[in-house]
């Protein structure tokens, strides 16, 4: 069985109604041990608005590039359903050492409700995490 990947997910304190940004850091599955990944990291989240791929960026602790790829459908009036696949260029494993972080700047109101969309995360290595949207 698959561990469960959780993380600290918080909306940026300089967040607006216009734009803000979702930071996500300690990444560690559920026991609290660290995250192998081989290929790459799923990651789906909800949103207020379309993500666009020029507004992630990252830190990782030794470097390692990442190539993201963002999709996001909209699926209702005011909810776009996201998923990134963030390719690592090499095996990384995260753990509390590594200082990796994952930022997505939004073009929306998160500040409406952040916890709506701060805990709709969900993770998986080498697969896309099960959602339901």
């Amino acid at each position: 069985m698959t561990k469960k990947i959780i993380a600290d997910v918080s909306l940026s304190p300089d967040a607006t109604q216009w734009y803000g940004r979702l930071e996500v850091k300690n990444i560690r599955h559920e026991d609290g041990s660290a995250v192998t990944i081989h290929k790459f990291l799923g990651v789906a989240f909800k949103s207020p608005a379309l993500v666009n791929p020029s507004n992630f960026w990252y830190q990782t602790h030794p470097y390692v590039e990442i190539d993201a790829k963002i999709s996001d459908k909209q699926i209702d009036a005011t909810t776009f359903h996201v998923e990134a696949k963030l390719t690592f260029k090499t095996e990384y494993t995260i753990n509390k050492d590594t200082g990796t972080e994952l930022h997505y700047g939004v073009n929306g109101n998160l500040i409406k409700d952040p916890s709506y969309w701060t805990k709709s995360f969900v993770f998986a290595a080498d697969s896309w995490p099960a959602v339901a949207t």
